[in-house]
């Protein structure tokens, strides 16, 4: 059992901490790309790494990411008008594009030049695959986009679903890692969880209580699989993304066959070795 001060060290993913630093490093998911099914659509609320924000898409079909209250008076902006490519305050007109920057304030001249004084808070929003990716971190460093296998290939090779789990990112990730309890803990959900329904996987978790087979290398032992690819435990700063007290898995992912997701060549060319 961890002391309360090492279990805040490796839980806590706000901004300035340690584990808040380590995750900005990387391209996070932050939703899926439905939930903005078209330009000018209704903006959406979501917290990530405890910063409060809101996603939308404009009149062009750009994706933005910005703080989610109004510079002015703190209003959330998940009231505002998605309008004529920005988002609209409703409380007094203040208006901000995809990147934050404020664009139009009823109230002020143009000629004054105000607008350009006031930005909010703003992070990068891609659109990989079926999912809508941020990064976090200094602009200076920010990586290549995410090229995961299930980002890139054809939709019916996938399997992706979104939850909300009330947890802190470590208690996700050993859940996740942690199959055994799946038949006894989960066995009642396995038909409806989004995590799981439809999944090939669930026939081998309903059929199999105490999958040992025997001595392994090193007297490890070995268990029967299903040929199903589960890859979220080697994502770690992409499918366990949250603050202390609420675990937002926007992205749990697997393939849902044995076919291989990339054909040989395509692969070595995605991890840079020479072909």
């Amino acid at each position: 059992m961890l002391r309360k001060e090492q279990n805040d060290l490796v839980t806590q993913t706000g901004p300035g901490t340690p584990m808040g630093q380590l995750f900005r490093c990387y391209w996070l998911p932050a939703l899926m790309a439905d939930e903005l099914p078209e330009n000018e659509c209704p903006p959406v609320r979501l917290k990530i790494l405890s910063e409060r924000l809101l996603a939308f898409r404009d009149t062009d079909g750009r994706y933005g990411l910005i703080d989610e209250f109004c510079a002015h008076r703190g209003v959330s902006l998940w009231f505002g008008r998605n309008e004529e490519h920005g988002l609209r305050c409703p409380y007094h007109g203040w208006k901000y594009d995809v990147n934050g920057q404020c664009v139009d304030v009823p109230s002020e001249p143009v000629e004054s030049g105000f607008c350009s004084k006031v930005k909010l808070k703003s992070y990068p929003l891609v659109k990989r695959g079926p999912v809508l990716w941020t990064y976090m971190g200094p602009p200076d460093k920010q990586p290549p986009l995410p090229e995961w296998e299930f980002a890139i290939v054809p939709p019916e090779q996938t399997f992706l679903s979104k939850r909300f789990q009330e947890s802190n990112w470590l208690q996700a990730m050993e859940g996740g890692i942690d199959s055994s309890h799946v038949s006894f803990l989960h066995r009642g959900d396995l038909h409806s969880d989004p995590l799981f329904k439809g999944a090939k996987g669930n026939e081998y978790n309903l059929a199999d209580m105490k999958p040992y087979l025997g001595g392994g290398a090193a007297g490890r032992p070995l268990y029967r699989r299903p040929p199903q690819r589960r890859e979220r435990q080697l994502l770690l700063a992409d499918h366990a993304v949250g603050d202390a007290d609420f675990h937002h898995d926007p992205a749990a992912c697997r393939s849902s066959d044995s076919r291989p997701l990339l054909d040989p060549d395509r692969r070595r060319a995605l991890l840079g070795l020479d072909l």
